[in-house]
């Protein structure tokens, strides 16, 4: 397909493909999105071959070529677009105006985009036979699928049936449906016969519906040993929602405000006198989707890193900072006191080491964790985290606890190293080499509390993701003096 998203085809040449033993046919892939070729072939390896060879001048991108350039967008429409409103109370623009300069704290953030390198590539079985298509697909949403392969071969609706396979990892990306509509175009060129898409694992990595790339401006009034009276938040990110609908129910994208794109910061648990919250969907980028946690996962780095910024400038402690903010929310407290014994938080610790902290209510449960590292002489080490999570009421604790698990590894793997850029509007990162997950021998301890406090029953598969990131970042601060507002941190510190 083409390495540059919606960029056609200018010329080819496919003898060479077809010339590889065991390649029987080139089919053109033209569809609303995206453009390549399908290489049929008698096995996989063959198929590979196949399309390494075909020849071809590629149109160019309709998106800035590179991840600064799309980031300088970014920064250009938070300047020249007052965005949407999401959560106002007050007037935080006079606070601000109002305010000694030695009161304000501001600070900028930035994610990268992120692929989901699902430990499974892409893949699809299709199977055409006297108008009927069935499909074998590895699908987070069979009812999408169907319709998307419908929709690729004007085959009806009603005449497709979808079998779900076990996923090998889906985080989100295989709830699209692109994969199993090239495999329902290619049954349609194989005379009867079942037909299985592979992708390559730098097919998968460069060709992904990625986690948006996003910004974050934050402000906020607060005196020295006070909680902050006022806070202003304005996020730049493409719309997932928008991105998904266009692309998945084949419908002009609604114009509504996406409140993923602030979710994580303007429906957090705190009480300010003055607050403003805001979000800029910037036009022209790669297409995004659902990644774990989805705006949750970009926003509760900004929100919490942002919350452990206010607390250092106003000398108190994060903790007792956030317990203050929190006075109306009981559930949220207790999850944070919980976490806070858990961890023996406020203990001395010796030079080189430091304790972070973070919480981000998500998906309906609250949940708050610390993370300890270690300055070696070959980097940071992590620790130990502790997660305290309430989930209202817990089915089956151990399950609560293995999700939680699941998400705090989740999201130490982005924020150590992971990220997806680009060069003349390629994605360079193709294969775990590029765009490695954290290994077992860097995973820190993980220590889970499930709680029941709350009165209504929240997720487990997400919420665990959000607050990981910035307590490793608050905890690396402690450690170091060193404040990272960009991920991945593996940019400015070494990980053992």
């Amino acid at each position: 397909m083409s390495p540059r998203f919606g960029a056609d085809v200018v010329s080819y040449d496919d003898s060479a493909a077809l010339a590889v033993p065991g390649v029987e046919k080139v089919v053109r892939i033209d569809t609303d999105d995206s453009h390549g070729f399908g290489v049929i072939a008698s096995n996989t390896w063959a198929a590979f071959k196949g399309a390494e060879a075909i020849e071809v001048e590629w149109g160019e991108a309709i998106y800035p070529k590179t991840h600064d350039a799309i980031l300088d967008q970014y920064r250009a429409d938070l300047d020249a677009n007052r965005g949407v409103s999401f959560r106002a109370g007050g007037d935080a623009a006079e606070a601000v105006a109002n305010a000694a300069d030695s009161d304000i704290v501001q600070a900028e953030y930035s994610v990268p985009f992120l692929a989901h390198a699902c430990m499974e590539p892409m893949n699809a079985t299709a199977h055409l036979v006297d108008g009927k298509l069935t499909l074998w697909a590895p699908t987070q949403a069979p009812g999408f699928a169907a319709m998307a392969a419908g929709a690729a071969t004007g085959i009806d609706r009603e005449t497709i049936e979808v079998h779900t396979t076990y996923l090998g990892g889906g985080f989100g990306r295989r709830g699209e449906s692109d994969y199993v509509r090239y495999a329902a175009i290619m049954a349609m060129h194989t005379d009867g016969r079942p037909v299985k898409v592979t992708w390559s694992r730098e097919e998968d990595t460069r060709h992904d519906i990625y986690r948006p790339a996003a910004i974050a401006r934050m402000k906020a009034v607060v005196r020295n040993g006070e909680v902050p009276t006022a806070f202003l938040a304005k996020v730049a990110a493409p719309s997932v929602t928008q991105s998904i609908v266009g692309r998945t129910l084949f419908m002009p994208p609604s114009p509504s405000p996406d409140r993923a794109t602030v979710e994580g910061i303007f429906d957090q648990p705190l009480d300010f006198n003055h607050v403003a919250v805001s979000a800029v969907h910037p036009a022209k980028t790669l297409p995004v989707g659902f990644w774990r946690s989805v705006g949750n996962s970009h926003n509760g780095f900004f929100h919490e890193t942002f919350m452990d910024e206010i607390a250092h400038h106003s000398g108190q402690d994060p903790v007792e900072m956030r317990l203050k903010l929190m006075a109306n929310y009981p559930t949220a407290q207790k999850c944070v006191e919980k976490v806070a014994e858990m961890s023996g938080w406020g203990r001395a610790l010796p030079a080189g080491q430091g304790m972070g902290i973070a919480f981000t209510f998500s998906f309906g449960s609250w949940v708050a964790q610390v993370a300890k590292v270690t300055v070696t002489d070959d980097g940071v080490r992590m620790d130990d985290v502790w997660c305290a999570a309430d989930v209202g009421h817990a089915l089956d604790p151990a399950i609560v606890s293995a999700q939680m698990q699941s998400g705090i590894i989740f999201g130490l793997s982005s924020a150590m190293n992971q990220k997806i850029t680009l060069e003349n509007g390629e994605v360079q990162e193709g294969n775990f080499w590029e765009f490695d997950s954290m290994r077992m021998a860097q995973c820190p301890r993980i220590e889970v509390a499930v709680l029941e406090n709350a009165p209504k029953m929240g997720g487990a598969g997400e919420p665990g993701m959000p607050p990981a990131v910035p307590a490793l970042g608050n905890a690396i601060f402690a450690a170091t003096g060193k404040r990272l507002r960009s991920l991945p941190f593996g940019d400015e510190v070494e990980f053992v």
